[in-house]
This record gives structure tokens, C-alpha cells and sequence, in this order.
């Protein structure tokens, strides 16, 4: 299963009642298509970096979610038909994935060198 990261910002002026019943929406939905929700954090209201629809502050909501994949679609469907909800970004989570340790190369001591004779090269003209 893939995890993802889903922020929605909700209009500011929204009571608390409206924000929590989006939430629940949006966890039933993501639970719905037998995914795992591992964090709900409600951000609270912000300042936006640039008035969006007429709004300069906006009430964020972030989830932390595995899924196969079909969750992103309900979601992101749900959240394009919902007037109170004026922007939302989800990301797939990238797991990085660790190198093996590679062993240190062996110290060569100068007794364990062969003794080999060099060659020398003259130049000739």
C-alpha cells in the first residue's frame, strides 16, 4: 500500500460543526475503499500566501493515509463538488530507499604486494 498526504482548506467563515462533518466525510470516504487513515491533524484557520475566491484566510485540514490507490480519486472527487472546500493538494509519499552498506575495501600491506619488477620504457626518436 502507497501512503499519502491530503490537505484541504475549507472557507474561513465555516462553523466548527460544517469543518468537522467535512472531515468525517472525507475519513469515510478514504476508509470506504478498505484504506487506513494514520493521522488527522486540523490545522485551524491561516493566513493564505494570496487571497484564493475572494478569501484571504482559509481553515486547513491534513490526512495521512495508506491506500492502493483508488482512495485519491473518491477524494479528490468528493472535494472538486464541494463548495466550502476552495483548494486541496494530495502527494504520494515516497519512501527512499536505503543503500546496503558497503563493506570497507581490505588494506593492502606492502609485505602482501609481490615483489614484481618495473618496466621501463625509453623513449626512442
Amino acid at each position: 500500500m502507497n501512503r499519502y498526504d491530503t490537505i484541504f482548506i475549507c472557507k474561513p467563515d465555516l462553523p466548527s460543526e460544517k469543518i468537522s462533518s467535512l472531515t468525517e466525510k472525507v475519513k469515510s470516504i478514504i476508509t470506504s475503499t478498505s484504506s487506513e487513515i494514520i493521522s488527522v491533524n486540523e490545522w485551524g484557520k491561516r493566513r493564505l500566501a494570496y487571497a484564493i475566491s475572494g478569501y484571504e484566510d482559509g481553515y486547513y485540514v491534513y490526512i495521512e493515509y495508506s491506500s492502493m490507490g483508488d482512495a485519491v480519486n473518491k477524494v479528490e472527487d468528493f472535494y472538486k463538488i464541494t463548495e466550502e472546500i476552495f483548494r486541496y493538494i494530495t502527494v504520494k509519499k515516497v519512501e527512499k530507499k536505503r543503500k546496503k552498506p558497503q563493506p570497507k575495501p581490505k588494506e593492502v600491506k606492502k609485505e602482501d604486494v609481490p615483489n614484481v619488477p618495473e618496466n621501463k620504457v625509453t623513449r626512442t626518436e
